[in-house]
């Protein structure tokens, strides 16, 4: 706590603090200052360095700002064990003037990194998307402690792309982009955007009840998983070996299937599970949905719970690769029932109830040994951690 505690106020604009004290009130413009998390927290695969996006708005500069660091765990403090790998800014006036344009002389100011992910312990990927045409690059950086090297492109997709993963045992990256039912590369899908830009209007015709989600209407993309193989080039990069294929596609028979959840690697790297809703007619009044496997060789997915009621969440992954562990609700038209434990056999294609009488609603579940769950939960306001034996 005393270690959290001091990097809050180590993040705090530093006319806000002097020799070790509060100066003065926090007031709402140290708020909006604050440094920010941005995304998730990528942890390397020997568990000893993470790697983070850190925003911070300045008043009296009125910029905004993104830097992308890697910290040492082992660092007695953390300011000393981290190092600045992207810092990107920009001017956050309306109509800023043309010489506040950002200086891209330093190699790390070109990249508004975002969705950090590690390749090697040595080599952290992340993506930065180019605000006009908004393609996405996947960027490498290899190097250790405070030494880390220029940013070096990968891939570039034509389209956005969220959810970056990479599984170090297949070499395979995933990520989830948004695409036109019926298309099969992601160039159709950008070709499509431009002729969509070209458009007069901004109407859309729906021909079913499913038109808007609680605040975001329906568009006419779908979110489907996509893979590409990375292989080390002649010159040490990392390179695709094949343009990135969607692996879903073909899970409905009029390809409509969306993953509406984060999707997760088998231990192998060779299946994905996620979740989607039921494919059908019945979108706008029913919440059920399946956790789906997809190989990453193929285009089609298959449920493991065809039965399951309402909706699905949190599937993960047995060491081993033999069960998957997710979440189910018990009620098809009810968003807010109470999730469930359940465990899949991949093997014997059988599900287990686990904890059935427990009378919390966890909402993420992983893996902690051959036998044993790790749950959070909310309980009377306050998130917890729960150990789940699966045996008893």
């Amino acid at each position: 706590m005393t270690r959290l505690f001091g990097d809050a106020l180590r993040s705090l604009p530093a006319a806000a603090y002097a020799l070790g004290t509060l100066a003065r009130p926090f007031t709402p413009e140290d708020l909006v200052q604050t440094n920010r998390l941005s995304g998730h927290v990528a942890v390397s695969p020997s568990g000893a360095s993470i790697a983070y996006v850190q925003t911070h708005y300045s008043i009296e500069k009125k910029r905004q700002y993104s830097q992308l660091f890697v910290q040492a765990l082992d660092a007695r403090d953390h300011l000393d064990g981290r190092v600045m790998v992207a810092d990107f800014s920009k001017d956050s006036r309306p109509n800023p003037p043309l010489s506040e344009s950002a200086d891209e002389t330093d190699a790390k100011k070109r990249f508004e990194a975002s969705q950090p992910v590690w390749l090697t312990d040595e080599c952290l990927g992340f993506v930065a998307t180019n605000a006009k045409t908004r393609q996405a690059t996947v960027y490498s950086v290899h190097g250790s402690g405070k030494h880390w090297s220029k940013p070096q492109a990968v891939f570039t997709s034509p389209v956005p792309i969220s959810d970056v993963q990479y599984s170090p045992v297949s070499g395979i990256l995933a990520f989830t982009a948004g695409v036109y039912n019926g298309t099969t590369t992601l160039k159709e899908t950008a070709d499509l955007d431009l002729e969509e830009q070209e458009r007069a209007d901004m109407a859309q015709v729906y021909d079913e009840l499913w038109v808007r989600h609680w605040d975001s209407f329906v568009t006419p993309k779908l979110a489907q998983i996509h893979v590409l193989q990375l292989a080390v080039d002649s010159d040490g990069l990392l390179k695709p070996k094949n343009e990135p294929r969607n692996i879903i596609k073909d899970t409905a028979g009029d390809g409509r299937v969306e993953a509406s959840d984060s999707f997760v690697f088998s231990p192998d790297g060779r299946q994905i599970a996620f979740v989607a809703k039921r494919p059908g007619s019945d979108y706008a009044w029913r919440t059920t949905s399946y956790v789906y496997v997809a190989d990453v060789d193929g285009t089609a997915a298959t449920p493991i719970n065809p039965e399951g009621g309402g909706a699905s969440s949190s599937p993960a992954f047995s060491s081993d690769g033999s069960r998957i562990a997710y979440l189910q609700m018990a009620a098809p038209t009810y968003e807010a029932d109470r999730n469930q434990i359940k465990v899949f056999s991949i093997e014997d294609k059988s599900t287990i109830d686990v904890a059935a009488d427990w009378d919390r609603s966890p909402s993420e579940l992983l893996w902690a040994g051959d036998s044993t769950l790790l749950a959070t939960y909310t309980d009377y306001g306050r998130n917890k951690l729960a150990k789940v034996d699966i045996a008893s």
